[in-house]
């Protein structure tokens, strides 16, 4: 049997997982295609999955999705797209029963350390969002 040690990873007993992998460089381009548009993002259900998020509008709505009860941070997120886009409005659409999964929710603020941290979650072709569970 093979034994693998990891130090200074959390670790929960959870039976799902989020993995976010926050990449540097390579942004996607989007500022030519938004300007003077209005971008949507939507809050979403992040469970169990599996799932794997590649596009930048679903790492958005995952970013929506944790700041649902914390204006502050909502009003960071329209910023960081708002910038990064140019688009001329940024509307975010909150709906109150959607969620992260308990266990993982506590690994997703990491993504709004600073705004650089979250532009690069959100806009990075490196970046990436894993939802699976020990279902199968």
């Amino acid at each position: 049997m093979k034994t693998v040690i990891r130090h200074g990873v959390f670790e929960t007993n959870s039976s799902s997982c989020h993995a976010i992998s926050i990449g540097k460089g390579n942004l996607v381009d989007l500022a030519a295609s938004k300007k003077d548009s209005i971008v949507h993002i939507s809050s979403g259900e992040f469970g169990w999955g599996p799932e794997a998020f590649y596009y930048w509008k679903d790492r958005a709505s995952y970013a929506l999705t944790y700041a649902l009860d914390e204006p502050e941070l909502q009003e960071r997120l329209e910023k960081v797209i708002k910038d990064y886009t140019q688009a001329a409005d940024v509307i975010l659409h909150c709906h109150p029963h959607d969620y992260i999964d308990h266990e993982s929710r506590a690994e997703a603020g990491d993504i709004f350390e600073t705004d650089e941290t979250l532009r690069d979650f959100i806009f990075s072709d490196n970046s990436i969002l894993v939802i699976d569970n020990d279902n199968h």
